[in-house]
């Protein structure tokens, strides 16, 4: 829940 993915659009949840 906490940078799971790459900073995509978030800092924090990447995937959203």
């Amino acid at each position: 829940m906490f940078i799971t993915g790459e900073k995509k659009t978030s800092p924090f949840t990447g995937m959203g």
